[in-house]
């Protein structure tokens, strides 16, 4: 355990600082109304994202709403 905390857990701290040094966030970082930007520098996570429902489901509650069969 010793031999493994001296000789190689150096490197992998530095290998994992290295690879994460581009993913830090910018806490300070505000939109218009003061909030914290949580996306701050990187892809809002609902950009591109499908928020209308689809054609068929918006026919069933249609047919649930009215009682009348779909064409």
């Amino acid at each position: 355990m010793a031999e493994w905390l001296g000789r190689w857990l150096p490197d992998a701290v530095r290998q994992g600082q290295f690879i994460l040094a581009n993913c830090k966030l910018e806490p300070n970082k505000v939109d218009q109304y003061g909030r914290p930007l949580p996306y701050a520098g990187h892809k809002d996570p609902m950009e591109n994202k499908r928020t209308d429902p689809p054609e068929d489901l918006l026919r069933h509650i249609h047919m649930l709403k009215t009682g009348e069969a779909p064409n």
